[in-house]
C-alpha cells in the first residue's frame, strides 16, 4: 500500500443508491480523463458487480492458492474484485470474521503498482468489512451516497454515526438521483421528492467539504451494465463527473 498516494472510499449504509456506478465511472473518468493511476477494488463479497460494470467478458480465474495477485487492466483501470476468483454468477457464502479476512487478504495481495487513487467500492451496511477496512487503512477521501428519500437519508445518518465511532471526517456525500431531467423537453422533476430539508438537517449536523447532486440519467441505468463514462453521448454525464473529480483533485 506505499505506492498508493489517496485513497478514496464509496460508502453507504444504504443497498441499491449507486455505490458501484459511481465508484467504477469515477475511476474511469480519473484514468482516461485526467490520466490518473487508479486502482479500483470491490469490497462487496457478495454483490461484486465491477465485472459487469467494466463489461470484463474474458478473464483468467485467480487462483486463492496464491500468495499475490495483479489486478487486471480494464479501460486504464486497474481493478481487483472477487468476481475474478469464482465461476459466474457464484453465490457466495461466508460469515463473520472470514469477510473481514477475505476483504483484507484481496486488498493486500494485490499487486496495485504505483497509484495516485485507489477507490474502494464499499459493500452496504456497517459490518465486517467496514471495520475490517477502516481499522487497517487510512481513508483520504470518505464519500457516502443517499437517495433523496427519507429512509435512504436515515440511513445515512447511521453511516455518518459509524464513521465517527472510527474518528473518519467525512470528505463529502453525493445524492444521488437528485432528479429527472426530460431528454426531449428539459423539464425538471424531482422524481424521490423534494429532499432540501433533508439536505440542510444534515449539514446542519456535520461538516463536510462538498455536497454532491447527481441527477437521474435515463441512458446512464438503461445501459448501467456498461462503462458509461466511455460510451456516452450525454455531455452532462461527462461534466457531471468532471465536476466531482474536481472536488476531489483540489481538496
Amino acid at each position: 500500500m506505499k505506492k498508493i498516494k489517496k485513497i478514496i472510499a464509496i460508502m453507504s449504509c444504504k443497498g441499491g443508491v449507486g455505490k458501484t456506478t459511481i465508484s467504477v465511472n469515477l475511476a474511469l473518468y480519473l484514468a482516461n480523463f485526467l490520466n490518473k493511476k487508479v486502482g479500483l477494488f470491490d469490497a462487496d463479497m457478495y454483490g461484486y458487480n465491477h465485472i459487469n460494470l467494466l463489461k470484463v467478458e474474458k478473464f483468467e480465474h485467480f487462483k486463492l492458492e496464491k500468495k499475490t495477485f495483479n489486478p487486471v487492466n480494464v479501460n486504464n483501470v486497474f481493478s481487483m474484485s472477487l468476481g475474478y476468483f469464482l465461476e459466474k454468477d457464484s453465490a457466495v457464502l461466508l460469515r463473520g470474521p472470514m469477510i473481514s479476512n477475505t476483504v483484507l487478504y484481496f486488498l493486500n495481495n494485490t499487486l496495485w503498482n504505483d497509484l495516485d487513487y485507489l477507490l474502494i467500492d464499499f459493500p452496504p451496511g456497517t459490518g465486517d468489512v467496514y471495520f475490517a477496512l477502516l481499522k487497517n487503512y487510512v481513508i483520504d477521501y470518505p464519500i457516502l451516497v443517499t437517495l433523496p428519500n427519507l429512509l435512504s437519508f436515515k440511513d445515512l445518518i447511521k453511516s455518518i454515526a459509524m464513521l465517527k465511532k472510527f474518528n473518519v471526517t467525512i470528505f463529502g456525500i453525493i445524492e444521488n438521483m437528485k432528479f429527472y431531467r426530460c431528454n426531449s423537453c428539459g423539464h425538471q422533476e424531482n422524481i424521490y421528492g423534494n429532499s432540501d430539508l433533508l439536505k440542510k438537517t444534515i449539514l446542519d449536523t456535520i461538516k463536510i467539504k462538498f455536497f454532491y447532486e447527481m441527477p437521474f440519467f435515463l441512458d446512464l441505468n438503461v445501459n448501467s451494465d456498461v462503462p458509461n463514462i466511455l460510451y456516452t453521448n450525454n455531455s452532462d454525464i461527462l461534466t457531471i463527473y468532471k465536476n466531482l473529480c474536481m472536488y476531489i483533485l483540489n481538496n
